[in-house]
């Protein structure tokens, strides 16, 4: 969770009209979208992840 929230935070939070990934059990519910979104490069929005942070987001999101 540590290294996937701060990636996502500033978009994906409580009370924001976007999907709400505040907590690792969000996350695990919502897996196989965040999944898909990340590794087909349409997440995040407005910024690209370096190889490095990408893969490690997508490992993350897997041991969900």
């Amino acid at each position: 969770f540590s290294t996937a929230y701060p990636l996502c935070s500033k978009c994906h939070y409580s009370g924001s009209s976007r999907l709400n990934l505040d907590t690792e059990t969000k996350w695990r519910n919502n897996k196989a979208l965040v999944y898909s979104r990340v590794n087909d490069g349409t997440m995040p929005k407005g910024t690209t992840l370096t190889t490095e942070q990408r893969n490690a987001l997508l490992n993350y999101i897997s041991s969900l």
